[in-house]
């Protein structure tokens, strides 16, 4: 079974502009939307995608949240993102790649962008705190020849697993627990943030300290996926 993380009931922001946000359920067969996931799948894997008790949940409630068929109640707000723990090697990261390509094709206003905290630490050390802005700065999208400026939607892979202090130019920066701060900020902006992590809820909090683990609850509806290691 997919487990919820257990995570404090702590403040949730009530403000109008976020209830505004909330969109309608589309209509969808979960079936259908299962085999084009696996289809999709297997551009990744070159193989059939191994369909299991753990598997088949998550990508389920996936499935669900693109359509905005809400996953706990009625009341949960779609602008939230995934937070998706479990071991390493349980593929992960492999199903976000997937339902990136999903959103991209069947919910293209939940489209994300995927980068890893190294990358993220790579950015900084390269750039300095001018790398924020890609995360946190709307940026000028292109779509059939006319131009817009939004936030991305984006997913961080490895949460966890980063240095707490990174340096630039003598400038020391915890640049993870930064970003998620500003992603929190533009929650009112309908901006998705989705995390992977192998951390369990206490070590979350314990990496990222209890002010901002509280936050999580607003941001990020939260599963553990459970699993042979799928790398093998």
């Amino acid at each position: 079974m997919i487990k919820k993380i257990q995570i404090p009931n702590l403040r949730v922001k009530t403000d109008s502009n976020l209830i505004k946000i909330k969109t309608m359920k589309k209509d969808y067969n979960i079936e259908i939307e299962k085999n084009y996931f696996a289809e999709i799948a297997k551009n990744f894997m070159h193989k059939d995608f191994r369909w299991d008790k753990f598997s088949t949940e998550i990508v389920e409630n996936f499935i669900k949240y693109a359509n905005n068929d809400h996953i706990h109640n009625e009341n949960e707000q779609s602008f939230k993102g995934l937070l998706v723990a479990g071991l390493p090697g349980c593929g992960k990261t492999l199903l976000f790649k997937i339902f990136r390509e999903y959103c991209l094709n069947r919910a293209t206003e939940k489209k994300f962008r995927i980068f890893s905290v190294n990358e993220i630490i790579d950015m900084y050390t390269n750039n300095g705190s001018a790398c924020f802005n890609l995360f946190l700065q709307k940026q000028k999208i292109y779509n059939n020849g006319i131009s817009d400026s939004k936030h991305i939607n984006i997913c961080i892979d490895d949460t966890g697993i980063e240095q707490d202090s990174v340096q630039h130019f003598g400038t020391v920066e915890n640049v993870i627990h930064k970003l998620l701060y500003g992603r929190y900020e533009l929650l009112d902006q309908g901006v998705i943030t989705h995390m992977i992590t192998n951390l369990d809820g206490d070590q979350l909090e314990e990496k990222y300290g209890q002010r901002l683990y509280s936050r999580f609850k607003e941001m990020f509806l939260y599963f553990h996926y459970d699993g042979p290691d799928r790398r093998q």
